[in-house]
């Protein structure tokens, strides 16, 4: 598969500058005004929107850009994220595969703030009162049905900026029968340093992955009739990334999240189940797949090569030589998800799943280990 430069019209706000850790604030301070758009009108409202949830004081991201004053000085750097589509946590390839779950700017918006950086970065009527947002610590799809907490608080200590722990959550006599999910989220304690979470029945493998948690990501919940089946009495294991930004070097940072469980209303008459597919990526690409034994509806896909410098390919072939689209991506560890197609995909039994992996580097550098999950249920 001959790799793609990557090309959107919209690319994921929450991204632009998550790659700016490493940068420093630059300004123009005497650009000429030649913008149309202003901060106060045009871009609060994107920043609040659609990097909102990270990019505020006291955010995943490493500095805010709620305020004039906070976003002016990284204009250029945005500007040049954007144009360059650098470090996006959306991977997914824009036009190959429709998802649910897209984080996107649209074109006017991406307009918009290009615009503004470059033409000057007006503020607009400074006499406009602009909402002050503040970071929010509610759950995005409502009271969970049952609140799960970390048994007791962590703390990264200060001359470490990285740190991963696992942390075991028991459901004892919450669920004294079995139960089905069909959504569940994660409260950060700490959300300046929580990095990514997932969530998995303590019994299974990867097939009982419950959640991957990104910052700023809303929770999807599986379509109606749908969910993830949890025994009872089932202990479910945490596992977080801990990573400090920049603000926080030195210091010890102390977290205690709360993950939180929506059951569906009956049980579902389909639960969700994992299809695993396991290959290799090189330099000359290659490709590895699996027929289906029974007719399935794929809903959602996830992703893992284990470093960042290999392209994904996942079609379906029906049996009658039908290709469908599944994803195309360049996948990178830190920031895992689920990609939830935007409608469930019939596939009949005897289609065919294939991944065409292809790795970027050293003509001569060693195989990588690819892993695609693909979450179905039974048709």
């Amino acid at each position: 598969m001959k790799r793609k430069t990557k090309t959107r019209k919209a690319i994921a706000c929450g991204t632009v500058v998550a790659g700016l850790i490493l940068g420093a604030p630059r300004g123009d301070a005497h650009k000429p005004i030649t913008s149309k758009y202003t901060y106060a009108d045009d871009v609060f409202p994107i920043f609040r929107d659609r990097c909102g949830a990270c990019h505020i004081a006291g955010g995943a991201a490493p500095m805010s850009l709620l305020t004039y004053q906070d976003a002016v000085p990284w204009a250029v750097a945005i500007r040049d994220e954007l144009m360059a589509a650098h470090m996006p946590p959306w991977d997914a390839e824009e036009g190959f595969g429709r998802f649910k779950n897209a984080h996107t700017l649209s074109a006017s918006e991406l307009d918009a703030i290009l615009v503004w950086a470059n033409g000057g970065t007006p503020q607009g009527d400074r006499m406009k009162k602009l909402p002050t947002p503040t970071l929010s610590h509610t759950w995005a799809l409502g009271p969970p049905d049952l609140v799960l907490q970390m048994p007791s608080a962590v703390t990264v200590p200060a001359d470490k900026l990285e740190d991963t722990r696992e942390f075991v959550l028991p459901t004892g006599t919450a669920l004294d029968s079995a139960r089905w999910i069909r959504a569940i989220d994660l409260i950060p304690g700490t959300p300046a340093v929580v990095r990514n979470a997932t969530v998995r029945v303590r019994s299974g493998s990867d097939p009982d992955m419950l959640m991957l948690w990104t910052p700023g990501e809303r929770p999807v919940p599986t379509p109606p009739g749908t969910a993830f089946h949890l025994p009872a009495h089932a202990d479910l294991v945490l596992r977080i990334h801990y990573k400090k930004t920049w603000q926080y070097e030195g210091t010890a940072v102390t977290d205690r999240s709360q993950v939180g469980l929506y059951f569906a209303d009956r049980p579902g008459d389909r639960d969700v189940r994992t299809l695993a597919l396991t290959g290799t990526a090189t330099a000359e690409s290659a490709t590895f797949g699996r027929a289906l034994d029974r007719d399935v509806e794929a809903l959602a896909l996830r992703a893992d090569a284990g470093q960042a410098d290999v392209t994904l390919q996942v079609e379906a072939v029906r049996p009658n030589g039908a290709r469908i689209p599944m994803i195309r991506l360049t996948p990178r560890p830190e920031w895992q998800r689920r990609y939830w197609f935007e409608r469930p995909l019939a596939l009949p039994r005897g289609s065919r799943i294939n991944v065409t992996a292809r790795q970027g580097g050293a003509a001569n550098a060693s195989a990588t280990p690819v892993r695609v999950a693909v979450d179905f249920v039974a048709r």
